[in-house]
């Protein structure tokens, strides 16, 4: 991937107009369907356990999922309203640019630093618990913005647990984990597994997460169920591919 990635970069994308990137993408997301992660998180949305969406993809299948329940939308340099509801609204970033509107960040120089709206967006909406998806964390600009509060735990869910020995890839989810206090909060399976749609099972991780975590301490599973979410998700919408961190890096 590492070499697949950076001939890309040397011969496609740079050098390329923003239109340019758009157009070049763009016959690569059409006709795609929200696979069962996708489903799963709008699914949690509608019962109230997540309020607030960023992620890396450029696609729109979160937006698909989205469409008919009130939320902010945030791209570099826009925020837009679906519509308003005083009574619901879900807060979704997009933080390495859209397919509609551009912004795109791929390359390495583009993904070290988020613009300073975009950051202190991000910042603000993960002060509270997080649930990190299907991210390889990567990112270092993501990784910076990320809010660094003790107040709230934070989830670091994907098929296998990042490498914590392999400080050179994994070192900046190490420092952020443990700085939230949360260095036992991964959640790990058989690809695909976390995704299940069932809100059972979905319970049923995070109480054995919570409970059985080794670390002395507990929280209240009901007390827990009353939290509004923050989620990040990086997992990638197209079910060939659903597997995978999408354009992380």
């Amino acid at each position: 991937w590492t070499e697949l990635y950076s001939l890309f970069v040397n011969n496609v994308w740079t050098g390329q107009g923003e239109q340019d990137r758009i157009d070049l993408l763009a016959p690569y997301f059409k006709n795609l369907e929200p696979s069962k992660g996708y489903l799963a998180i709008r699914n949690l949305i509608k019962t109230g356990y997540i309020k607030n969406i960023i992620t890396t993809n450029f696609d729109p299948l979160i937006d698909e999922i989205l469409k008919d329940i009130p939320h902010r939308t945030f791209i570099d340099g826009l925020k837009k309203e679906s519509f308003s509801d005083d009574n619901f609204s879900i807060n979704f970033v997009k933080a390495h640019g859209d397919l509609q509107h551009g912004n795109l960040r791929f390359a390495p120089d583009e993904l070290r630093r988020l613009s300073p709206e975009i950051e202190a967006v991000i910042h603000s909406l993960t002060k509270g618990i997080v649930i990190v998806v299907g991210y390889r964390g990567q990112d270092i600009g993501i990784m910076n913005a990320l809010n660094t509060s003790k107040a709230h735990c934070a989830f670091w869910v994907s098929p296998e647990k990042p490498d914590l020995y392999d400080q050179y890839s994994n070192g900046s989810i190490d420092t952020w984990m443990k700085t939230r206090n949360s260095e036992y909060n991964f959640i790990n399976g058989e690809k695909g597994d976390f995704y299940d749609g069932s809100k059972e099972k979905f319970e049923r991780q995070r109480e054995i997460c919570l409970w059985n975590r080794g670390s002395g301490k507990g929280y209240g599973l009901h007390a827990f169920r009353q939290l509004h979410f923050h989620l990040f998700s990086g997992c990638y919408g197209n079910q060939r591919s659903s597997d995978r961190s999408s354009f992380d890096g």
